[in-house]
C-alpha cells in the first residue's frame, strides 16, 4: 500500500514518509536505514511535470534483485557493458539505477552489513589532505603526488577529509573565468634569489621585482631596475609538470596561467599569451563549506572493483597495452576504462589471477565523490544515510583560523553523491550528481507541467541545511582550506563560520531551459513515486547527468545531457561549469582515456 502523497498547495511538494506496513523501520546494521513514522520534509520538485522521461513499473521492478519493488531493497547495478541507450533518457534512468544500487544493503557477495558502497567490494581512495598522513606531497609543481586506495572493511570507518580545490588533469590547482574557462594555476619559474621570472615581449627572461596596478587597472610588472616589462607573458617550467609518476603528458600552454600577487594582495593570473582578466571572483581557492548548524563538511572518494584492479593492471604490467584497450599519442601509452567484454575479462582475469574475484563486472568502473555532514547536528537524521568515519578534529579557540589538532570517528550524515562509471561505448564516463532534498534553495527555474505550459518551478520555504537568507548573498566564501597545514583559515571580513548557498542550475542546465529541466524532474518524479513509503533513498533526488556525443575527448562542445552539472555541496563556489569543464583528456587522443579522471595518475596501484 502506497502511503506517501503530495500537494499541490503552494507548488511545494511535500512527501510524509509513514512506518511501511509490512517492514516498520528498515534498519541495516552499520548504517543507517530509518525513515520514521511521520516525519515530512519540504521537496523542489514540481507536482506535476510533463512525463517526458518515465521508468516504467515493469522496468522499474526488474532493477530490484527480488524482481520487485521492497523497502530499502537490493537493486542490481544498471549493465553498463550492454548499455544500449535509445533516448537521452535512457542515460538518466542508468544513473538512477546505479544510484539505487550503491545505496542498497551489502548483501550475497557484498557481504551482509552497510551499503554496497560501503561495502569491501568499494575502495576508499585517501582524501588529498596533508593533516596526519601525508598521502601525497607537496613540490614547486603543486600537488603530483600519490594517494592511495584500501579496501573498505564491514562496519569499519573510513577516511574523509575537508575540502580542498577542485584540482586539474596535472593535479593542479584551478581558476575559472567569468566566462567559463578553466585554466589551471602553475608554479612560477623563479630565479636563484626566489624572484619569480616572466617572458618580455622579446622573449627574454626577466626577475620580476613587485606588481602594481596602472592607471587603467591592468597590472604593471616592474624588473629588479624599476623598468616596467614589456609584454610579460608567463614562464612556466614545462619539465616539473610531466613527472612520470602522474602519468599525465605535456599540458597544453594555453590553459595555463601563473599567479602574481600585487602589495595591497589583489590578484592577476598570467598566461603564455598575457594576462587572464575577470577571473578573481571565479577563482578555486579550496573554499571550506559549513551547514547552519556548523558542521563541516567532509568529502570522501571511492572506487568500485573494477575499477581498482584495472588500474592495478595497467600500472603493474598485468594487463598489457593492446590497441583494444589503449592508445599511443605522441609516443607515450595512454589507458582507456574497460568498456567491452574484451576490456572487462582482462581485469577480471587480473583479479582472479590474484585472488579476488569481481563480484558485479557488468557495473564496469565506477568512480565516486561524497558530501558529508556530522549526523549530530542534522535536525531528522532518520532521512540521512548514515556511517561512521574518520574526521579532522580543530582547535576552534580562533574564530579566524582552525588548526588540526588530530583525529575522531563519528556519523556522518550524506547529503551529495557524484556517481561516475564507464559504459558500453562511453570511456569518458557518464558523470551524475545527487543531493539530499533539505540540502540548498533552487536558483528561479522553468519547466513544463503535464499541461504542457511552460511555467516557474516551486519555491521551497526550507528550512535548508547550507542557506538561512532567502535573498542571499549565496555561494560567497567564508574561509579556505590551506592544504599545506591543514589550518581553515577565514576569509577577510568573515570568521570560520556558515555561509548561504544556493543551487544556481536546479537542473544541470540553464534555468531557462525548461525542457532539459523537465526531462530530470520527470525521471526523478518516476523514480521517487514507485519507491516505497520508508525507503531512505527517497530523500535523495538527482540533478543530472553529462557525457560526449559518441564518447568523445570532451572539449568544451561536445557535451551532453546536463551539460552545466554541478553539485552544491561538492561545487558550491564552481557551478557555471560543467564536469568536464576540468576532466578533460591532456593527451590529444582521438578517444577518451583514463586521465579524464582526477585520481587515475596520482592513485598507486594496491600491490
Amino acid at each position: 500500500m502506497k502511503t506517501s502523497h503530495r500537494t499541490t498547495k503552494g507548488f511545494v511538494r511535500l512527501w510524509t514518509t509513514k512506518r511501511a506496513l509490512n517492514t516498520g523501520l528498515a534498519v541495516l546494521a552499520g548504517a543507517s536505514l530509518l525513515v520514521g513514522a511521520s516525519i515530512g520534509f519540504t521537496q523542489t520538485l514540481p507536482p506535476n511535470p510533463l512525463p517526458t522521461v518515465v521508468v516504467p513499473p515493469p522496468q522499474f521492478a526488474s532493477w530490484f534483485t527480488a524482481g520487485f519493488v521492497t523497502v530499502n531493497g537490493p537493486v542490481d547495478p544498471a549493465d553498463s557493458l550492454n548499455f544500449t541507450p535509445g533516448s537521452i533518457g535512457d542515460f538518466y534512468k542508468w544513473s538512477w539505477q546505479m544510484f539505487l544500487w550503491l545505496l542498497s544493503p551489502a548483501t550475497g557477495g557484498y557481504g551482509s552489513t552497510g551499503l554496497i558502497f560501503t561495502s569491501p567490494v568499494f575502495f576508499g581512495v585517501t582524501p588529498m589532505d596533508a593533516v596526519g598522513n601525508r598521502h601525497f606531497y607537496v613540490t614547486n609543481s603543486g600537488f603530483n603526488g600519490h594517494r592511495t586506495m584500501t579496501r573498505l572493511k564491514p562496519n569499519e570507518p573510513f577516511n574523509v577529509g575537508v575540502r580542498v580545490a577542485a584540482l586539474g588533469p596535472h593535479s593542479l590547482p584551478v581558476v575559472i573565468t567569468t566566462t567559463g574557462k578553466v585554466y589551471e594555476v602553475a608554479p612560477q619559474r623563479k630565479a636563484a634569489d626566489g624572484l619569480p621570472i616572466v617572458n618580455d615581449a622579446n622573449g627574454n627572461q626577466v626577475e620580476v621585482s613587485r606588481v602594481t596596478i596602472g592607471d587603467d587597472k591592468q597590472p604593471i610588472y616592474w624588473d629588479t631596475k624599476s623598468r616596467a616589462i614589456k609584454g610579460p607573458r608567463a614562464s612556466i617550467d614545462l619539465e616539473s609538470l610531466t613527472k612520470p609518476k602522474t602519468g599525465i603528458g605535456a599540458p597544453d600552454l594555453s590553459k595555463l596561467v601563473v599567479k602574481f600577487t600585487t602589495g595591497d594582495n589583489h590578484s592577476f593570473f598570467l598566461g603564455p599569451v598575457g594576462t587572464l582578466l575577470d577571473v578573481e571572483v571565479n577563482q578555486a581557492d579550496n573554499g571550506v563549506l559549513m551547514s547552519q548548524a556548523g558542521s563541516l563538511v567532509y568529502y570522501a572518494s571511492f572506487v568500485n572493483d573494477v575499477y581498482a584492479y584495472f588500474l592495478t593492471g595497467t600500472k603493474d604490467g598485468g594487463i598489457p597495452a593492446t590497441p583494444a584497450n589503449s592508445v599511443v599519442v605522441g609516443g607515450v601509452t595512454i589507458f582507456r576504462f574497460p568498456t567491452d567484454i574484451v576490456g572487462l575479462t582482462e581485469v577480471t582475469n587480473f583479479a582472479t589471477a590474484n585472488g579476488f574475484t569481481i563480484v558485479d563486472p557488468k557495473a564496469l568502473a565506477v568512480e565516486l565523490k561524497t558530501s558529508w555532514v556530522d549526523a549530530s547536528t542534522v535536525s531528522n537524521p532518520s532521512n540521512y544515510v548514515i556511517v561512521p568515519a574518520k574526521v579532522p578534529v580543530y582547535d576552534m579557540s580562533n574564530p579566524l583560523q582552525w588548526k588540526p589538532i588530530g583525529a575522531k570517528v563519528m556519523k556522518l550524515a550524506l547529503v551529495g553523491m557524484h556517481v561516475v562509471g564507464s559504459t558500453k561505448g562511453h570511456p569518458e564516463m557518464l558523470w551524475a550528481t545527487f543531493e539530499h532534498f533539505d540540502n540548498t534553495p533552487n536558483a528561479p527555474y522553468m519547466y513544463i507541467d503535464n499541461l504542457g505550459a511552460t511555467v516557474p518551478g516551486p519555491v521551497s520555504p526550507g528550512p535548508w541545511m547550507f542557506s538561512s537568507l532567502p535573498g542571499g548573498p549565496f555561494n560567497q566564501k567564508h574561509m579556505s582550506y590551506d592544504a599545506l597545514t591543514g589550518n581553515i583559515n577565514a576569509l577577510p571580513g568573515f570568521t570560520v563560520s556558515p555561509s548561504d548557498t544556493q543551487r544556481i542550475h536546479p537542473f544541470g542546465m540553464l534555468p531557462t531551459n525548461a525542457a532539459s529541466n523537465s526531462d530530470i524532474i520527470s525521471v526523478d518524479d518516476s523514480v521517487l513515486t514507485q519507491l516505497l513509503p520508508g525507503d531512505i533513498r527517497a530523500n535523495y533526488y538527482m540533478i543530472g547527468t553529462t557525457w560526449t556525443a559518441g564518447g568523445l575527448p570532451p572539449n568544451g562542445t561536445n557535451e551532453v545531457g546536463t551539460n552545466i552539472l554541478s553539485n552544491s555541496t561538492l561545487e558550491t563556489y564552481q557551478q557555471n561549469i560543467n564536469c568536464f569543464a576540468c576532466h578533460q583528456s591532456t593527451f590529444g587522443s582521438p578517444v577518451s582515456t583514463t586521465d579524464i579522471s582526477h585520481i587515475f595518475g596520482p592513485l598507486l596501484p594496491l600491490f
